[in-house]
């Protein structure tokens, strides 16, 4: 009698380890998993949402300032979004855009340019690292990044102030 006790109270203590220990470990990986995924669910949205509202310039109604000129520059402007490059079109006729979602672009682009502007805000981690080491290996020093900037004219005003 005394070993089927036993048996007994092994058996429980082998239900109890497992109702006290694995299930709330389970539960716990439960948790986390769930967390995990509402978090890249977030990260969607939050990327999508940046995909349709990607403009972080100050694009209120206000006027273009009548005294911006239009710079005579041969350039390459590497990041932004084809909305930013329209206006930004108006005021360097001769640049060339590279958009935030490319990862590269043809070296040949840098050849006998007056200014390369790097719009830094706007472009994805593989274009910079591209972007920098071909300005290295070419050793192109004419070159502007652009950080947070409040309106399309104050981009225009920093490349002018550079190429000054």
């Amino acid at each position: 009698m005394s070993n089927n006790l036993l048996n007994l109270l092994a058996g429980l203590g082998t239900t109890a380890i497992l109702f006290l220990i694995l299930v709330p470990l389970i539960i716990d990986i439960v948790i986390l998993v769930w967390l995990h995924n509402i978090s890249l669910n977030t990260y969607r949205i939050y990327t999508i949402l940046e995909d349709m509202y990607s403009e972080k310039l100050d694009d209120s109604s206000e006027a273009i300032d009548e005294n911006l000129q239009i710079l005579p520059l041969k350039g390459v402007f590497i990041g932004g979004s084809p909305q930013l490059f329209s206006k930004l079109r108006q005021y360097l006729p001769n640049f060339t855009f590279v958009s935030k979602d490319a990862t590269s672009f043809d070296e040949k682009l840098l050849i006998n340019k007056d200014i390369v502007v790097l719009y830094s805000v706007e472009m994805n981690s593989k274009l910079k690292a591209f972007t920098i080491d071909l300005l290295e290996e070419n050793h192109i020093k004419n070159r502007l990044v652009i950080g947070r900037v409040g309106t399309v004219q104050d981009i225009i005003a920093k490349i002018a102030e550079k190429t000054e």
